[in-house]
Formats: structure tokens, C-alpha cells, sequence
């Protein structure tokens, strides 16, 4: 490719546009399988890979065009050697056949290279192009170039956070239903809730999780009104749906219904408010042989 003869300036904006399109539509999985084929398209790169880290000891080509190049190993210390001499600047490589690399086995036939890092941290991964032609990496092109990478590694960092705070999502769920408290949280948009195994059951509910607020309303209400203090708990539910608010301790909730193993609740409930939504949060303790 000519690379003189490219306005780059728009290239960066067609990939920017794209990355948007991109972001809406595709699986955290599957972004960068899409970003490469982008960024090979703009460029009319003969290949695009992206390498990873894989522990102590591998690394690996996790996407690649063409994809007969996709699960090939190497050693972690080229890969690293490569990394620390890039040192998080890109790295022109305008003519191959006068220099070594670590990635000369990926690079057949090819005869300029670009190297792309994108962090050097847990998450280490590059992105090498190659072109089977020479060429010749303008100033624009290397503009172009340092635009790509800043997407690249914004939207990186975003899914590495994504799938850190998923990790902890699924660890803190995990203890939430070994609890043998009932936990009910429901959330003010009206649409979600969710529930523990405890509050499964003692709701009468056949799942966990994630539910229906408007099922775990319904269920809520049954229990109140199983309940033979029914009437001073529904006079007190009412002050609560007044003010979102209130918070509300040892609260005793009374049965002496046959069918019911428990015959005393100890509630408690508190709104729950953080930037990303809110709700008000119930849990519901056995007390029936202890005092709450």
C-alpha cells in the first residue's frame, strides 16, 4: 500500500465510528476479533494477530487473520523480551529481511511489521499487522496508528474491569446463597429482583436468583399475610412503601400456621443506594428457638 497516498485522518475516523458499532453489537468475548478485522481492512494488512499471555510460561495467538494462525504458542520470554523492548510505544518494522524478531515465525513471507502493545501489566497483549509488500510508515499512518491503539486499550481495560467485577458478582452470589438467612433485594426500576436459596424456599419460589419483581412481590405479600400478626406487619409495610427510605430492625413476624415449620421470623430491611442503582434490601432469619 501506498501509504502516502491514504488520508489517514479520515481512516481513524471510520475506525472510531466503527468501534461504536462494534461496542453496541458484539460479546465482550468476541470485540477484538472484530476490532482486528477492522484495523486489517483499514491498513490492507496481509495479517492481524493478537497475542497474549498465558501464565508463566506461554503466550498465545489468541485472534488471527487469516485464521489458520489463531492457536499457536510461543515462549513467554519472546513474548516478554518483545514487550519490555517496546516499552508501550508502537514498534515499525519497514523491513524484516534486516532484522531479527521474536515473532519471526508468524511473520513468514511477510515483510514489514507493525508491533501494537496494549498493556504490560496482567492483561499483556500485543497486536502485530504484517504486510507482504514494503512499506513505508508515514508520520500520518503513525498518527493513525496511536489513535487505534488508544481505542484498543480503552476498551481493553473496560472488559479486563468487566470480567474482574464478574468474578467478584459471581464469588459474592456464591456466599449469598450458602447464607441460611433469606435474602431478598429488590430493585426500584420495578422490573428485577433477586433472591437466595433460603429466600427460595421460604418464599415458595422453584428458582433462585434473579426474578420477576413483580414475583417476588406477590410472594412477599403471601408470606405477610400467612403471618398471625398480619395486621400490625401490613400497617408497618405500608410506612416503608411510603418512604423508600426508612430502615427497619428485629422486626417479628409471627406464625402458628400447622403447615409452617418456623413460628417466628426476625426481618429486617434497609434501602439500598449506589451509583449504579437502588433498591431495598430484606433478610428474613429463623428465630423460632432463639430470640431476635
Amino acid at each position: 500500500m501506498n501509504h502516502t497516498a491514504v488520508d489517514w485522518n479520515e481512516k481513524a475516523l471510520e475506525f472510531i465510528r466503527a468501534s461504536f458499532a462494534i461496542g453496541a453489537k458484539t460479546p465482550a468475548n468476541d470485540f477484538f476479533a472484530d476490532y482486528l478485522a477492522k484495523i486489517r481492512s483499514l491498513t490492507m494488512a496481509d495479517i492481524a494477530l493478537q497475542i497474549k499471555s498465558e501464565g508463566p510460561f506461554t503466550a498465545k495467538v489468541t485472534e488471527a487473520m487469516p485464521n489458520y494462525l489463531t492457536g499457536i504458542h510461543m515462549s513467554i520470554e519472546k513474548f516478554n523480551h518483545t514487550l519490555q523492548y517496546a516499552n508501550q510505544e508502537i514498534i515499525y518494522l519497514p523491513d524484516l529481511s534486516r532484522i531479527e524478531t521474536d515473532f519471526a515465525e508468524l511473520l513468514l513471507a511477510m515483510y514489514s511489521a507493525v508491533i501494537i502493545p496494549l498493556d504490560h501489566k496482567k492483561n499483556s497483549t500485543l497486536l502485530v499487522l504484517g504486510w507482504s509488500a514494503q512499506q513505508y510508515f508515514t508520520d500520518s499512518f503513525r498518527s493513525f496508528l496511536s489513535i487505534i491503539r488508544e481505542k484498543m486499550r480503552e476498551r481493553a481495560k473496560l472488559e479486563y474491569f468487566r470480567s474482574v467485577t464478574g468474578t467478584n458478582i459471581d464469588l459474592m452470589a456464591a456466599v449469598f446463597h450458602k447464607l441460611p438467612q433469606a435474602i431478598v433485594y429488590v430493585d426500584d426500576d420495578g422490573f428485577t429482583s433477586w433472591i437466595n436459596f433460603a429466600a427460595a424456599a421460604l418464599l415458595q419460589l422453584p428458582i433462585y436468583g434473579k426474578q420477576s419483581s413483580h414475583l417476588i412481590a406477590e410472594a412477599l405479600k403471601t408470606l405477610r399475610q400467612r403471618a398471625s400478626n398480619n395486621a400490625e406487619i401490613e400497617e408497618r409495610a405500608r410506612e416503608i412503601f411510603k418512604s423508600r427510605f426508612i430502615s427497619i430492625d428485629q422486626w417479628v413476624w409471627n406464625f402458628d400456621h400447622p403447615e409452617i415449620d418456623y413460628k417466628m421470623l426476625c426481618v429486617s430491611t434497609r434501602a439500598v443506594k449506589s451509583s449504579g442503582n437502588s433498591g431495598r434490601l430484606w433478610i428474613f432469619e429463623d428465630t423460632t428457638n432463639v430470640f431476635c
